[in-house]
């Protein structure tokens, strides 16, 4: 059990701490209240996500998050698993970093058979351990799994102004690039860009989440 919190903890150092604090000053009341129906939609997206990944995903999931406090074993677990909304590490390939016997295993009070100092045990959610080509909407034998996204973000007017003038001088800088005349571009123009403050990300926002 040491050496599998070692590899989790590892594992789990990959990834450092981002804390979302987006400027909200500007909006007003009705915006805001708007704001939380949009997360309210959003987190939805995140519980599609999970039965998209596999049929099982949301029980283990569950599993996970109650028996989170139960060891540090089972804290850095549940830690990772909501990082990777799933049994599968996304860094690594998506090598399955649990077992049925880690998260999908309770001892049940009374076994179906009277033995002697035998509770039985019942198995939760038996995950397979190569992470399924497809999503449960659809054919269990696609190749290619089906995504659902969502974004939540507060438009940074001053961050998209600032960005808009790089794309105002674009022509010029094409213009003086040291190459010759004949390699630049005489219509450089400019994809529209707006900057957000993102507030919540949903369901496979990752690439890895593929």
């Amino acid at each position: 059990m040491e050496s599998q919190s070692l590899a989790l903890q590892k594992q789990l150092s990959q990834y450092a701490p981002l804390k979302l604090d987006p400027e909200l000053t500007g909006l007003s009341e009705a915006d805001k209240e708007a704001l939380l129906y949009i997360l309210k939609a959003s987190t939805v997206i995140d519980d599609i996500f999970y039965e998209q990944v596999w049929y099982g995903n949301s029980a283990l999931r569950d599993w996970l998050q109650e028996h989170s406090n139960s060891s540090y074993l089972d804290q850095v677990k549940w830690m990772y698993f909501s990082i990777n909304k799933g049994p599968w590490s996304c860094l690594d390939e998506n090598k399955a970093f649990l077992t049925t016997a880690d998260s999908a295993v309770k001892l049940l009070r009374d076994s179906t058979k009277p033995v002697s100092g035998w509770k039985g045990i019942e198995y939760r959610v038996a995950f397979p351990v190569v992470k399924p080509p497809g999503a449960s909407f659809y054919p269990p034998d696609m190749d290619k799994m089906a995504t659902s996204e969502s974004f939540v973000g507060i438009r940074d007017d001053i961050a998209t102004f600032q960005v808009k003038l790089f794309g105002d001088h674009l022509q010029d800088l094409e213009r003086n690039l040291p190459l010759d005349d004949m390699y630049k571009s005489e219509s450089v123009v400019a994809a529209p860009i707006r900057v957000i403050q993102l507030l919540y990300n949903a369901g496979n926002s990752w690439s890895c989440g593929n």
